[in-house]
């Protein structure tokens, strides 16, 4: 459960890195609705088959990517930093 945990936290966390670059930050609503998402997701996870709407869909391969994605953002903003891109 721990893992779960901490891995939740490092999405949340590399979420509060990039919305600040995500179009839409001048919508109040769009900014609301992402952060109720975000708020859902912190608290409930991932999807599973035991949530119903979920019952038939395999969301491992959608963390896969996200988990590729979100290296492939860190080493971008390590970068940045220290002014190697």
């Amino acid at each position: 459960m721990a893992s779960a945990v901490s891995s939740l936290k490092k999405y949340v966390e590399e979420y509060d890195e990039i919305k600040s670059t995500l179009p839409g930050q001048e919508l109040d609503w769009l900014v609301q609705l992402r952060q109720q998402g975000l708020d859902q997701f912190s608290t409930q996870g991932f999807p599973t088959i035991r949530d119903e709407d979920w019952r038939y869909t395999n969301v491992t391969p959608f963390i896969k990517i996200l988990s590729v994605g979100a290296s492939k953002t860190q080493h971008n903003s390590r970068a940045r930093a220290d002014g190697s891109l």
